[in-house]
């Protein structure tokens, strides 16, 4: 839906959805004008034909619940719509875009995924990993497609564009890909932790890095924003603010 700003007026309206009960429904949306924005969402059947665009990197519904990113030129026009993900359950949870028309997504799954230009080892899929990774800016391919996870239930719940590097937080379980003695926490602390990573917008090996931090209990990292801070005499701070939720007591705190 799109209101005015001054919430006085209704300017346009529409369903966006399957057959089946859309309960995630649209979880991320962003707009690049007034009347043309990019749309993300998780389905719980296949969409209508008209939904699906021609020549999309990925334009069957492989079953369970399956990623699905839209661009819409205008309001109700649809430059493309393509699905992402397999035979599993997979879930939408963010997307930017780059002023170029890619578009950077995350979320999790529960299939092994074809990956392209993956920058972690990829995990068997036995569970619930992380995925991540960049559409082209027609959709008719992945520039990269990652999927990570460790030996339980992970998460890629948010996704930042800085440059040409994708920062992201998530939930990891034991066993999650972390970089190794130069990161903050590269010991997995409890149930699930919250993991910060980053990786280049077309991946390969090289380009992934990624730390913990949490308690030893059930902790989520639920976003992730770039933020500039000015000081008086005009130098920049440049940092990444994440934010989420813990479950137990310990958090390190400065």
């Amino acid at each position: 839906a799109v209101f005015s700003r001054d919430l006085g007026t209704l300017n346009y309206s529409s369903y966006l959805g399957s057959s089946g009960n859309e309960d995630i429904g649209v979880t991320s949306i962003r707009a690049v004008s007034d009347n043309s924005y990019y749309v993300g969402m998780t389905v719980n059947a296949a969409l209508p034909g008209s939904y699906i665009t021609a020549g999309v990197a990925d334009g069957a519904y492989a079953g369970g619940q399956d990623m699905y990113i839209a661009k819409f030129a205008t309001l109700n026009t649809l430059s493309y719509g393509t699905y992402v993900g397999g035979v599993g359950n997979d879930v939408f949870n963010d997307l930017e875009f780059f002023s170029d028309g890619r578009v950077a997504f995350a979320g999790n799954g529960t299939e092994t995924i074809t990956q392209v230009n993956g920058a972690a080892g990829q995990s068997n899929g036995s569970n619930l990993d992380g995925i991540i990774g960049v559409l082209n800016p027609t959709a008719t391919a992945f520039n990269y497609l990652d999927e990570i996870g460790g030996s339980g239930a992970d998460r890629i719940n948010d996704v930042e564009i800085v440059g040409s590097t994708l920062f992201w937080t998530g939930s990891a379980s034991s066993g999650f890909p972390v970089s190794g003695s130069g990161v903050y926490d590269n010991s997995h602390n409890g149930s699930t932790d919250v993991v910060v990573g980053k990786v280049s917008d077309v991946g390969g090996a090289g380009t992934y890095g990624a730390t913990f931090y949490g308690t030893g209990s059930a902790d989520i990292g639920n976003g992730i924003r770039l933020v500039t801070q000015t000081d008086c005499e005009g130098n920049e701070t440049v940092f990444l603010l994440v934010f989420g939720t813990v479950s137990g007591s310990g958090l390190p705190v400065l």
